[in-house]
């Protein structure tokens, strides 16, 4: 794995952990709402092309999942 190929690995995990925070806010801005359900980040590892970037292409935020608990 080349020095490129790691710092894309490190830079996808910290934009996918910028868009959890997201998530986050959106809960706790939120949370005073009549009938909120809170959501939660699911990650992702994204395969990197065996041509291009090789094994490990990092990480990515897959979706948001709803948590339907009661409240």
């Amino acid at each position: 794995m080349s020095i490129i190929n790691a710092m894309y690995a490190g830079v996808s995990g910290l934009n996918a952990e910028g868009e959890a925070l997201g998530v986050t806010g959106d809960n706790i801005s939120n949370s005073s709402t009549v009938g909120f359900k809170q959501s939660r980040a699911l990650f992702e590892e994204v395969l990197g092309n065996a041509a291009t970037q090789g094994p490990g292409g990092g990480v990515r935020m897959a979706r948001t999942q709803q948590i339907f608990a009661q409240g």
